[in-house]
């Protein structure tokens, strides 16, 4: 800890660790460790930390005065030295100045004197040459007066600016007060943070070119990944970004990673200290029951001590002094045939009984706190520890006592179903490849979509739309729409008009396509851009009056329908997308982003806002509703689809998980995941598999079945009802068609 702090947080009245300004009131509440750990959410800045950060501006401060400061003395010390020098340049100066002013003046005065006496001792004879004489007298004295005239301004000039002047000049210049020293200190980063960067790397096609650009949106990495202004020139199509683009990119990604860091690192001390906490409960827990019950057993033990104790000293009681009675007692005694047995057998009876009783009732008290304890995990935790138990249970046979209560964990409140991991069932609900259908395609294809009756199918062929008749299973091509410049990714069917919606990469452009029915053509009915980059994911809404589209510019645009298709609202969510999904009400969105953050979004006051923001361990990659208050996520190459469900007061919570299967290459993106409602039939990809998930009555989900591919650039779509799957993959490279088979 840096210094005391006297300040308690007024919650816990624990030393407070870090404080949240709010912006309502702007004041400062203070929290705890305590505090964090119970998950409090806000703009909280740790105290430590803040202090540290002072600590080292004050250190840097004090270091930064100190050599301003003795670069100023020395900066002095250099102008009063060359003040004294210009003093005494000035004193020479005018003292030059002065005594040739003076000598003019004599000059003059003896000219004055001079002109006098002749004028008076010459006689006025001749008018004519009494005024030539004073002429040529006058010119005479001009002349000599000319010829040792002082040059002034060559004088004030050298007064004026002197070289030791200017030599002041910078000196005071130099010289810096303290508010300029932190504007240096500010300038000096900012003029870091824009410097120009340059790479010693050269361009392996030009090979005296230095490395100048690279290409941040391809999938793979290529030979033109790194690209120089040859590069450039040769390859326009190419989305080349400066090397000062990417890095102030790469920086903010940097940045990201370590604030992530820090968090991860704050949630551990988190969940460290709730492991504290939680486990000296259970020790106090387990000491004080101890307590009670050793307590009991002593008081009862010490009575049986007394009871003993007396019986002994009646029986050594000498016989002289026995009545009638006790001997009459004695004589039945020793007639019995268990006459050596404890007199007192029934109350070791019972104390033997109550200890094993104290015993037990002592560990049902620990199983009740272990079971509470466990109840404060996560669903997810809960089953895991459950799963050991039992196998524990069947290998050891421990007490049945506390499995008994983990089975009976109180269900979802408002769902009431089991929280276990389920397993993968093969049974006979898959799909089956229909090979006469699949058709050879060695362009990639992103995108894919059936039309509401499945006589249309549309395929995404990098920058052409290759449209279908499908019949039966059967592909027919029909035509080619090749109004994109760059590869397709979405493909949107309308069910209540004859058109469809088609988004492509890098360039943002959204087409409306309408079906001519004149010659049963498609043609281009609306070009719509307002995306910077390219469109990654769209969804359409059952109306079909709205459609919403996000971008790798890390914007979502909502658009509606009027006469045509016009913006209606921008979201800048300050990362980039990956999947959209509306629920049946059409009053919410999930969308997963690049980074650990799920956004929900809510249709309040004729707008979209966002309601909720969930992090993430891993970031998602696919997401879909399947009712109004649950959705499932799949996360970047995770073997669980983790499941949400609504809690009125916290929103969505993850409540559990089921496994599915994943293979081991590298996800990829695009493939969203579908839910089919008429057959309660989730459809989706992760890596190489494609998973067919079945949701119960009791909303349990269930892997039926999933489908291995060799490869996991794999693309496709279920049709509405679905009866029929169309993938590519990047290995077979071929457009495969397969049809449900369900007994």
């Amino acid at each position: 800890m840096s210094q005391q702090r006297n300040t308690l947080c007024q919650h816990h009245n624990e030393e407070f660790l870090a404080i949240e300004k709010t912006e309502s009131d702007k004041k400062e509440i203070k929290l705890c460790l305590r505090c964090l750990a119970n998950g409090y959410k806000g703009n909280v800045v740790i105290i430590d930390k803040q202090i540290q950060n002072v600590q080292n501006m004050k250190t840097q401060l004090i270091q930064s005065r100190k050599e301003q400061i003795k670069i100023n003395i020395d900066q002095l010390e250099d102008l009063i030295k060359n003040i004294t020098t210009l003093k005494q340049f000035y004193d020479d100066e005018i003292n030059k100045i002065s005594k040739g002013v003076e000598e003019w003046i004599k000059k003059f005065e003896n000219m004055r004197d001079l002109f006098e006496e002749n004028i008076n001792k010459q006689e006025v004879n001749d008018l004519q040459e009494f005024l030539n004489y004073i002429n040529q007298f006058q010119s005479t004295q001009i002349k000599e007066l000319s010829e040792s005239k002082i040059d002034i301004n060559k004088l004030l000039q050298q007064l004026k600016e002197p070289d030791i002047l200017q030599a002041c000049d910078k000196i005071l210049i130099n010289i810096q007060s303290f508010p300029q020293l932190f504007q240096e200190v500010t300038v000096e980063k900012e003029s870091e943070k824009n410097k120009k960067v340059k790479l010693n790397i050269f361009c392996k096609e030009h090979q005296s070119n230095r490395i100048k650009f690279f290409d941040l949106w391809s999938e793979k990495i290529s030979s033109r990944s790194l690209a120089c202004d040859q590069c450039f020139d040769d390859y326009p199509s190419q989305n080349y970004k400066s090397v000062k683009f990417a890095h102030k990119q790469w920086n903010k990604i940097v940045q990201k990673q370590q604030q992530s860091m820090q968090n991860n690192l704050l949630n551990v001390k988190k969940t460290v200290y709730v492991m504290n906490q939680d486990m000296q409960q259970i020790q106090n827990s387990i000491k004080k029951s101890y307590e009670n019950y050793f307590e009991k057993y002593i008081t009862n033990y010490n009575q049986y001590e007394l009871n003993v104790e007396k019986m002994k000293q009646e029986m050594n009681l000498p016989w002289e002094l026995l009545k009638e009675d006790k001997l009459l007692k004695i004589v039945e005694d020793m007639n019995k045939s268990t006459n050596s047995d404890d007199p007192l057998l029934v109350q070791y009876t019972e104390q033997n009984d109550l200890v094993n009783q104290i015993m037990k009732d002592n560990f049902l008290s620990l199983q009740e706190c272990t079971f509470n304890q466990i109840k404060k995990f996560n669903p997810l935790i809960q089953n895991q520890i459950f799963e050991q138990m039992t196998t524990q249970q069947k290998q050891n046979q421990p007490n049945n006592n506390l499995i008994e209560k983990i089975k009976e964990v109180p269900k979802n409140n408002s769902l009431q179903e089991e929280q276990n991991i389920r397993k993968i069932t093969k049974t006979n609900f898959t799909y089956h490849l229909i090979k006469e259908s699949s058709i050879k395609e060695q362009q990639q294809c992103n995108a894919m979509a059936f039309n509401k009756d499945c006589s249309i199918v549309l395929v995404g062929c990098n920058q052409q739309i290759q449209v279908f008749e499908f019949k039966q299973g059967m592909m027919k091509q029909t035509q080619i729409l090749k109004k994109h410049e760059n590869n397709v990714i979405t493909l949107n069917f309308m069910k209540n008009s004859n058109q469809f919606i088609s988004g492509s990469e890098k360039d943002g452009w959204i087409i409306i396509w309408s079906l001519n029915s004149i010659n049963n053509q498609w043609v281009l009915q609306q070009k719509l851009k307002k995306h910077s980059v390219g469109i990654i994911c769209l969804v359409l809404n059952e109306n079909e009056d709205l459609f919403v589209s996000g971008d790798f510019d890390k914007k979502i645009i909502f658009w509606g329908k009027k006469n045509e298709w016009i913006l209606e609202q921008t979201l800048d969510l300050g990362q980039r997308l990956y999947a959209l999904s509306i629920n049946e009400e059409q009053s919410r969105q999930i969308i997963c982003s690049f980074e650990t953050e799920i956004f929900i979004l809510e249709f309040q006051q004729q707008k979209w806002i966002i309601q909720q923001k969930i992090l993430v361990q891993q970031k998602a990659i696919r997401v879909s509703f399947i009712s109004n208050n649950l959705f499932t996520v799949q996360s970047f190459q995770n073997d669980l689809l983790d499941i949400y469900e609504m809690e009125n007061q916290l929103g969505y919570i993850k409540t559990r998980g089921i496994k599915v299967m994943r293979g081991q290459e590298e996800e990829c993106l695009f493939f969203p995941s579908q839910y089919i409602k008429s057959k309660n039939l989730l459809v989706i990809k992760n890596c190489q598999y494609i998973n067919l998930i079945k949701i119960k009555e009791n909303r349990e989900l269930i892997v039926e079945n999933s489908i291995q591919y060799q490869t996991s650039k794999l693309y496709g779509s279920i049709s509405d009802d679905g009866e029929y799957l169309i993938t590519w993959d990047q290995v077979s490279k071929e457009i495969q068609i397969r049809k449900l088979q369900e007994s």
